[in-house]
């Protein structure tokens, strides 16, 4: 079953409920993916965020449970061609879009899950700089590793 959709023959609008009647014939074949990984995933997103890269960060969210740190990414995850016109202009056409494993369209920025401002907080020290987004992603690991931790003294 694909991770993501690629959709050049549906607008936007179309390409969810496409997509989620295609996901449910996959439904069965999904029930059987195993994660390999059992540990807490935590993907840092930000304005540069954008393409490709907003794909993955969809998929790993709906698929492994991954939790997006960081700020709004820029949203833009679509195929475009430019055309070159006969007068030497040129067209820049988004020609299609990508849509996550649920069938969300992937045209409009991802909102992380943990919203860290990182300009606001950026500080500069005197040997490094401290980034605000990996030190709450930090935080979330080390949280989730403490309370695994709990739970295996528990047993």
């Amino acid at each position: 079953a694909p991770l993501a959709r690629y959709r050049s023959d549906d607008p936007p609008a179309d390409a969810a409920a496409a997509a989620a009647a295609s996901d449910r014939a996959d439904a069965a074949a999904n029930d059987n993916v195993r994660p390999r990984f059992a540990g807490r995933l935590v993907v840092l997103v930000d304005r540069g965020t954008q393409g490709p890269a907003e794909v993955l960060a969809t998929v790993l969210r709906q698929r492994a449970d991954a939790t997006l740190v960081g700020e709004q990414t820029f949203g833009h995850a679509g195929r475009q061609t430019l055309i070159a016109l006969s007068n030497g202009g040129r067209l820049l056409l988004t020609d299609a879009f990508y849509a996550g494993p649920d069938g969300t369209p992937l045209h409009e920025p991802l909102e992380p899950d943990e919203r860290v401002r990182i300009f606001d907080q950026l500080q500069l020290g005197d040997d490094d700089t401290v980034d605000p987004v990996l030190d709450r992603a930090i935080e979330l690991l080390r949280d989730d590793a403490s309370a695994g931790d709990a739970l295996d003294r528990a047993a």
